[in-house]
Formats: C-alpha cells, sequence, structure tokens
C-alpha cells in the first residue's frame, strides 16, 4: 500500500510538471520550447568549441595522395588514410 501511494505521488508530480512545461504562455510559447531552445544552442556552441579544439587544419600541406595534412593538440601533423586512420608525418 505504501508503494502504489509513493507511485501515484509520482506519476501526479509528473502529470504537474508536464502541464506546466507544455502550457501555453501569452506570447505563443512554453517553457519546453525554450527548454530545447537553449539546450539546441548550448549543443552548437559545444560542437563549434569541440571542433576547434579537436584538430587544426594546415593549409599549406598535404598527404602523399593530396590529403589535408592536420594538427593535434600535441602539434603533430597527421593525415586520414583511406580506412580514417591517423598516419604521422615524421617531417613536418
Amino acid at each position: 500500500m505504501k508503494n502504489s501511494t509513493r507511485i501515484l505521488g509520482l506519476m501526479a508530480g509528473l502529470a504537474a510538471a508536464t502541464i506546466f512545461l507544455m502550457r501555453k504562455r501569452v506570447n505563443g510559447r512554453s517553457y519546453f520550447d525554450d527548454i530545447v531552445q537553449t539546450g539546441n544552442s548550448l549543443g552548437n556552441k559545444i560542437l563549434q568549441y569541440g571542433n576547434r579544439l579537436r584538430s587544426r587544419f594546415m593549409p599549406d600541406m598535404k598527404g602523399p595522395h593530396g590529403e589535408d595534412v592536420l594538427t593535434d593538440r600535441y602539434d603533430r601533423h597527421y593525415y586520414l588514410d583511406e580506412m580514417h586512420r591517423r598516419v604521422y608525418v615524421e617531417n613536418a
């Protein structure tokens, strides 16, 4: 009996939270829309930052078959082979 009361209380709380988040405001948007928009913009910023940190493109260098040469965070130069594995360039 005690567990069923907890489950019913939890379900009622979740229903109330859902109603609150989905309720439309005067401007036609809901709190859920704001949360999704904030999450998308944060995700895009994290993706851009990760791409900037991941590798830096070296436009003046090419691999043996014309591959783009990149630099990792340890300033080692490499290119990606046909299996998408890193091949480090010794004399960069």
